[in-house]
């Protein structure tokens, strides 16, 4: 395993920004967190309030076996809760 170095955002962004508002607040709240070989970043069931972004490394999602391995991630790559708070696309 390698050492992984993702971007974590605290999505507490509220109301209808645009697409410029939202990308501004959201650079305004990244912090860096370091996780090692063998560090869990989030566990199946937690309270998801971040969204997560590979900066480099790779991040390995697995059962809570740890042994079924559901996708490898890496570099650019991103997770976490942040779907629901996008504003809707204009396309």
């Amino acid at each position: 395993m390698s050492l992984c170095i993702c971007v974590c955002v605290c999505l507490c962004v509220c109301g209808r920004l645009s697409a410029q508002g939202l990308l501004t607040r959201l650079a305004l709240r990244l912090r860096l967190a370091v996780y090692g070989p063998g560090d869990y970043v989030c566990r199946q069931g937690d309270v998801g309030r971040e969204m997560y972004i590979i900066g480099r490394g790779r991040v390995v999602v697995v059962a809570d076996n740890g042994r079924r391995v559901f996708a490898t991630l890496s570099d650019g790559d991103y997770f976490g809760e942040v779907e629901d708070k996008l504003p809707p696309s204009s396309s």
